[in-house]
């Protein structure tokens, strides 16, 4: 009966060590997985926090190029305002030159709105257009 059982007992610790491994190697493999994917997940999130911000660049670029040619528009029908307005100081020529600067006027400050919602947080507004001085 000691021949017979002795296998039997080997066998058996043997099976017993052949789990213990299987379920190490389970746990081991499970991690190298499980670390696999947070490293992948964390190469996306890195690559769509690039692609966002080189995107909102590219809005902000477009935003300011805005503001600057509208800021250039007003500017030159101001001075064409002033250059053509020197002999003309008429209540009609000034009310004219006003009125002349109102659609530039307005797309300065959708410019300048844009740059707020899609400008950085500190961004300092544009003052209030006062009326241009006039020379006698």
């Amino acid at each position: 009966m000691i021949g017979i059982s002795a296998p039997l007992l080997i066998g058996r610790w043997q099976m017993r060590a052949a789990f213990r491994s299987t379920d190490a190697t389970s746990e081991a493999g499970l991690a190298q997985a499980e670390a696999a994917y947070r490293s992948a997940l964390d190469a996306v999130h890195a690559q769509a926090d690039a692609t966002h911000l080189h995107w909102r660049h590219g809005i902000q670029r477009e935003a300011y190029a805005a503001l600057l040619l509208a800021a250039h528009r007003v500017r030159e029908v101001g001075e064409r305002f002033a250059a053509e307005g020197e002999q003309d100081f008429s209540v009609n020529g000034v009310q004219a030159g006003r009125a002349a600067l109102d659609d530039p006027l307005a797309a300065l400050k959708t410019a300048q709105t844009i740059i707020e919602l899609k400008g950085p947080t500190r961004w300092r507004p544009l003052p209030r257009p006062w009326p241009m001085p006039l020379r006698g």
